[in-house]
């Protein structure tokens, strides 16, 4: 499906992820390269499925603050 994507993806996912194995997060990734889709794409080590260490967690939103920015901006004051 990732060839039918319009919007680019961020994806970050931990390596440690219990819940949703990490192999899933990369290939997702790997597909979104292959179909030449406009993504980002960060692993998390020593974190699973969430965020223990603050640093990590900082780091995610200071990277999803920037995506957004560049990918959806907020409205130019009228």
């Amino acid at each position: 499906q990732v060839a039918r994507l319009k919007v680019p993806v961020l994806v970050a996912h931990g390596e440690e992820d219990l819940t949703v194995p990490f192999d899933q997060a990369k290939s997702y990734a790997d597909a979104l390269k292959q179909a030449g889709a406009a993504f980002e794409y960060h692993a998390y080590r020593k974190e699973g499925h969430g965020f223990a260490d603050p640093k990590n967690a900082a780091d995610w939103l200071e990277r999803l603050d920037a995506f957004l920015a560049r990918h959806n901006p907020p409205d130019s004051p009228r």
